[in-house]
């Protein structure tokens, strides 16, 4: 029986598939390519296995979802589009776990002999599901929704088939995912602080020009489904950004990771100034940003004690030293203008002597005290606001963030979002760690962006349409000139 010849749906997914990390995930936009590239590794795996004896490859492939019901309906489905039961035997009842046995000719030469079992794990733990079970190498398909040692547990069991050559088989295990929801393990433990040896691979945007498995969807396939999705499904499938809950809803949706994320790190541009936004309290943040001659703005460095390497960087005197060392790395010798949250120039006791929070920095940081204007919400939200929406000649974003900002490429895709209560969206962000980072972004660009626009455009209103007539016919309008 002939068999047609699959194609990687793209660079991603073919490091993915060449990878030699003993735990890796590839993670994507919906419709990705993803399952049917975690599937069909396992078969390059098993082309390129140790020999049992000369000429003959043995393997067990094994792969696992949550749920029975999901692995039949989608999984097994793509597996047998390529593999078809009539190649070899496929046993198992509906409902119950599944095995394909094949006997495929390797291009290394010789025969593979290879076990394909399918397993949903449902309620039990991966040790209670696979007891007494033994595999060479094993692929999760939709991993984020597993437990989070649901990876580690089947690595430690990997490589045990067959035990002719247990002690030459490689170790390995992999697993699929659409991008996940924020407290998933996938981005704990792949993305915010990565274990030794895991390593993530990740498709780029749907919206991106590099985006993965077109030739199959299309080229307007992502772009379709981003005009009508809702933020937090927009983030997740399309954009493969780990997304907000559905109760909750970004200040700021306009941010897209593939448009505002420069692929290499920013240079400050000559002869001009930079502007550190700062926002004060008890887990103050700051943002190193630039304005070009052309209106866009160019963060080039964050400072934030939700990083733990700056967890204990809290106090101003020890801010101020961390944002004068941040400062002297990015760009050494270059004049700064400091704009700070204007609550932090209050509180202190002057005929005892005391120095305000803002003064304390800006006294180790070596920079002149400067504060904004206003601390108005809306005025700061709108502010930063109008470059995320605005485009440039060429396509360029009116913001654009070094790649070393991953916390603030964060704050903005996800954590930070507006109170809701009882479902209703407030008029103010949730106070948490974001709020202090992009808040400090707010104040550095709000002077820059207009006070008086970002005023008005809150109160803008779209005037309502006229009433159309019962029988209006809009295929009777004449294309217009």
């Amino acid at each position: 029986m002939s068999m047609r010849a699959w194609k990687s749906p793209g660079p991603v997914s073919s490091a993915f598939v060449d990878s030699d990390a003993p735990v890796s995930v590839l993670m994507g936009p919906a419709a990705g390519g993803k399952t049917v590239t975690g599937l069909q590794r396992g078969v390059l795996m098993a082309m390129r296995w140790p020999e049992t004896k000369p000429g003959l490859r043995q393997c067990r492939f094994l792969v696992m979802r949550q749920r029975m019901t999901d692995m039949e309906a989608s999984t097994i489905l793509s597996w047998l589009d390529w593999y078809p039961r009539s190649l070899g035997s496929f046993v198992g009842k509906e409902g119950s776990p599944k095995r394909h046995s094949l006997r495929l000719r390797s291009p290394l030469g010789g025969v593979v002999e290879l076990e394909v079992h399918f397993r949903g794990i449902g309620e039990q733990s991966v040790d209670d599901a696979l007891r007494g079970f033994e595999f060479s190498f094993a692929y999760v398909d939709e991993c984020d929704l597993m437990d989070a040692d649901t990876m580690a547990n089947l690595f430690k069991r990997a490589g045990r088939f067959p035990s002719a050559t247990v002690d030459i088989n490689p170790c390995q295990v992999w697993g699929t995912c659409n991008a996940p929801e924020p407290d998933s393990w996938v981005v704990r433990d792949m993305i915010e602080n990565p274990r030794p040896g895991w390593v993530l691979y990740r498709q780029p945007s749907g919206l991106s020009p590099e985006a993965e498995n077109l030739e199959v969807l299309g080229r307007d396939f992502y772009r379709r489904r981003a005009a009508v999705l809702p933020d937090y499904e927009r983030k997740r499938f399309v954009e493969n950004i780990p997304g907000l809950l559905r109760e909750e809803a970004a200040v700021y949706p306009e941010f897209a990771e593939a448009l505002h994320v420069a692929p290499k790190a920013l240079s400050p541009l000559p002869g001009l100034p930079l502007r550190v936004g700062v926002d004060a309290g008890g887990t103050p943040a700051a943002a190193v940003m630039q304005r070009g001659p052309d209106g866009q703005w160019r963060m080039l460095a964050e400072l934030s004690t939700h990083d733990r390497a700056r967890a204990g960087v809290v106090g101003p005197q020890r801010f101020g030293e961390a944002l004068a060392a941040l400062l002297a790395e990015r760009a050494p010798g270059w004049p700064v203008e400091m704009v700070a949250d204007p609550a932090s120039a209050y509180g202190a006791d002057r005929e005892a002597g005391e120095s305000a929070w803002v003064e304390i920095v800006a006294r180790a940081a070596g920079l002149p005290v400067g504060t904004a204007r206003t601390q108005d919400p809306t005025l700061r939200i709108e502010a930063l606001r109008r470059p995320l929406a605005r485009v440039l000649e060429g396509g360029r974003p009116g913001l654009l963030l070094d790649p070393s900002c991953r916390l603030m490429a964060r704050a903005l895709a996800r954590d930070y979002r507006w109170q809701v209560t009882a479902g209703r969206r407030g008029e103010r962000a949730v106070k948490n760690w974001a709020s202090h980072l992009v808040e400090a972004a707010q104040y550095a660009v709000l002077d820059g962006e207009g006070l008086a626009e970002a005023a008005l455009r809150p109160r803008l209103r779209a005037p309502m349409p006229a009433r159309f007539a019962a029988d209006w016919n809009p295929w009777s309008l004449e294309e217009a000139r």
